[in-house]
């Protein structure tokens, strides 16, 4: 195996988010100015008939595939079924349904769909229905300061699971001095803020670890440029250690 074969196998996209209002039609524009032909979409805060905009945009622009789109609860079979025939989705992430219950019936879709650890603990009976976990990192970190007892029920359960697919996002030192609501952790600052990844074990990260930031496409590539190298470094490190072998 060579050296960093870890990346071989992963990759960091860049993402389009819709929490701030306006932000994905700023997004749309820089996919067309970059000619992007690969974005995750995180479909959190936009109903059906806001998304149906956002894919009408996205159809107009360079994007040839969208490996992973965070779902709502709203989401209708045949929204999958458009993103995996127009976009070649390959996976799909969702909050537990004792959190956010599907409003239709997604079962044709379950072993495309990644559980996320959120504010409520995974449980290995829900998980066994669906395709694994998609492991958000600032989640886990929170949780880690925070919530200690769930940070270690949520490792030996996901540790259980395929991962398929991660969320990146900041954090903040005021989230460790003041809690986990104090800073958006959807809002990058400086690239430093995503240092406390280096401090998560590399089987950790899955094939598409994607971006969730509501920072500009141009600011996300300089984070990803700044995260692949941190993680590079960190995986030589590892192998040098003998951890990886």
């Amino acid at each position: 195996m060579t050296r960093n074969h870890f990346w071989q196998k992963r990759k960091i996209f860049l993402s389009l988010t819709t929490i701030t209002k306006g932000g994905w039609e700023k997004k749309i524009k820089e996919i067309q100015k970059f000619g992007l032909e690969e974005i995750c979409l995180f479909l959190t805060c936009v109903g059906e008939k806001e998304r149906r905009a956002v894919y009408r945009q996205l159809e107009k622009t360079s994007v040839r595939k969208i490996p992973l789109v965070h779902l709502r609860n709203d989401m209708k079979p045949e929204e999958l079924a458009y993103l995996i025939k127009r976009f070649k989705t390959e996976a799909f992430n969702a909050h537990s349904a004792r959190e956010y219950p599907f409003l239709t019936n997604l079962s044709r879709y379950q072993k495309r769909i990644y559980l996320e650890n959120t504010k409520i603990p995974l449980v290995e009976d829900e998980i066994k229905e669906f395709a694994g976990v998609c492991l958000d990192f600032v989640h886990l970190e929170i949780d880690r300061i925070w919530r200690p007892g769930k940070y270690k029920q949520d490792i030996e359960v996901a540790k259980k699971f395929l991962c398929g697919c991660n969320h990146l996002s900041a954090m903040k030192e005021a989230l460790y001095r003041e809690g986990p609501e104090a800073v958006s952790h959807h809002y990058l600052s400086d690239v430093s803020d995503l240092d406390y990844l280096k401090h998560y074990p590399a089987n950790f990260f899955s094939p598409i670890c994607a971006l969730e930031l509501e920072n500009s496409l141009e600011e996300q590539m300089e984070a990803r440029d700044y995260l692949f190298q941190l993680l590079k470094d960190k995986n030589d490190e590892e192998q040098e250690n003998g951890i990886i072998k």
